[in-house]
């Protein structure tokens, strides 16, 4: 198998970012850049020149709708299919995946759920407006995450920080008495309870490593505009600026030279196909 260069891992993202927008804009689903990828449309009308994936947000509603196209259209959009732990148990994230099959990731650390070169997926979901209530619903969802996260590792990491590499050990013990099914059910039947249509806050709790912020205005989110990203159009919230601020503060602000890199650790190649 030949291995991709990052320049050409962007450009495969890119195409399923085409085919998700095309998706999104006939059936009238919400989605916007974020994340890096939203920071890459605002700096550089592009991908940060060392970033390695993309992301996009959806409320869950929305998310759950693009789920279901996939599922039903399934046949018809091959290669590319839609992954997360409903429709791959062995898939070990929280958040979905579009991924093209006509390649393979490989992983350091990670058990092999089929995954080719993909787009990250991020459910917003809707939190109280209340402080207090808003923080512990996102630690008990960041627990599950956490949790779902270690059994999916085929071993510890030492991370750059003590604290979490002590962290893992209490996790490991207690993902021992939960399958992954389980998990994952706990953190739905979580998100369900937690749900507050009065409310008009979302956030990924299903990701986010900080209980403290990455929280955003649900009409920030819903109110997007076409956006330059590499030579094509796609939404981004059209406040931007507050959303990218509160995520990163100095967003405009190049990191240092020796922290620019991709900060994910894996390999794609190519899948020799049969002719």
């Amino acid at each position: 198998m030949q291995e991709l260069s990052l320049k050409e891992i962007q450009e495969e993202s890119l195409k399923i970012l085409k085919l998700v927008d095309n998706i999104c804009r006939e059936q009238g689903f919400t989605y916007c850049l974020f994340y890096g990828t939203l920071i890459g449309a605002v700096r550089h009308n592009g991908f940060i020149p060392w970033d390695d994936d993309i992301d996009i947000a959806m409320p869950r509603n929305d998310y759950e709708r693009l789920k279901q196209y996939f599922i039903v259209n399934k046949d018809k959009l091959m290669p590319y299919v839609y992954f997360d732990p409903d429709t791959n148990k062995d898939y070990p994230y929280m958040l979905a995946r579009i991924c093209n099959l006509e390649f393979k990731i490989e992983t350091q650390n990670e058990y092999d759920s089929g995954m080719g070169v993909f787009i990250d997926i991020y459910p917003l979901d809707i939190v109280s407006n209340n402080i207090l209530k808003r923080f512990l619903i996102s630690l008990q969802a960041r627990f599950f995450t956490a949790l779902y996260v270690v059994k999916s590792r085929k071993e510890m990491l030492k991370k750059r920080k003590w604290f979490y590499t002590v962290l893992q050990y209490p996790l490991y013990f207690l993902s021992l008495f939960y399958s992954k099914g389980k998990i994952y059910k706990k953190q739905m039947i979580l998100i369900r309870q937690s749900y507050n249509n009065k409310s008009n806050t979302l956030s990924c709790i299903v990701w986010s490593g900080d209980v403290f912020k990455y929280f955003y205005e649900k009409s920030d989110i819903e109110d997007v505009i076409d956006w330059e990203f590499e030579k094509c159009f796609f939404k981004i919230p059209r406040n931007y600026d507050k959303i990218l601020t509160n995520d990163y503060d100095d967003y405009m602000q190049l990191p240092p030279e020796k922290d620019r890199i991709a900060h994910h650790f894996y390999k794609v190649y190519r899948k020799d196909i049969e002719k």
